[in-house]
């Protein structure tokens, strides 16, 4: 939380309003009070962001990393009525701020994901497509799951996903093909 930042123009009181120090300490003091004002917005913003994430994750946050939806930036920058270029500011991987949870202290980004549709047709995020293939390759045997048996594997769990967004995903996870393993 920011600390209570005020400005202490007492030194004016009894001054000449025409000297030329009272003019500049006049500006010195306006653009403090501007440096004061964007810094209440900046973190209003990121509790508002934090707001918008729980809001729109409020499964993952109580069931768990299974129930992470699929998320975008400008998904909300619209709810927040905000620029996207804020939102991915506060939440890039370079100035990532954290949400502590009951799954550990989290990445803003973690929470932004591209999805699937699974058999119901409801979105499932690309973050828990990763977590499920790296789970089945470190549970299989030599970790010998090519990507067409984790295909069938996702696919009988309902998850309609191609054989090349799971090398997609794999990949991006850091995880090398079976041949590599």
């Amino acid at each position: 939380e920011l600390p209570d930042l005020s400005i202490d123009d007492s030194l004016l009181l009894g001054m000449n309003k025409n000297s030329e120090i009272y003019k500049n300490s006049k500006s010195y003091i306006s653009q403090a009070q501007d440096f004061i004002d964007n810094l209440r917005f900046r973190e209003s913003t990121l509790v508002l962001q934090g707001c918008a994430i729980v809001k729109y994750q409020l499964e993952f946050f109580e069931k768990g990393i299974d129930f992470l939806k699929p998320l975008t930036r400008a998904q909300v920058a619209d709810f927040l009525g905000i620029h996207e270029s804020t939102v991915s500011r506060i939440s890039s991987k370079k100035n990532s701020k954290y949400i502590q949870t009951d799954w550990g202290v989290l990445p803003l980004n973690y929470f932004f994901s591209s999805g699937v549709l699974n058999s119901q047709n409801e979105a499932v995020s690309s973050t828990v497509i990763k977590t499920k293939i790296q789970e089945y390759i470190e549970q299989s045997p030599e970790n010998a799951l090519s990507d067409s048996k984790l295909e069938k594997i996702l696919k009988a769990e309902g998850i309609n996903i191609s054989r090349r967004t799971i090398a997609k995903y794999r990949k991006q996870a850091g995880i090398e093909n079976s041949y590599h393993r």
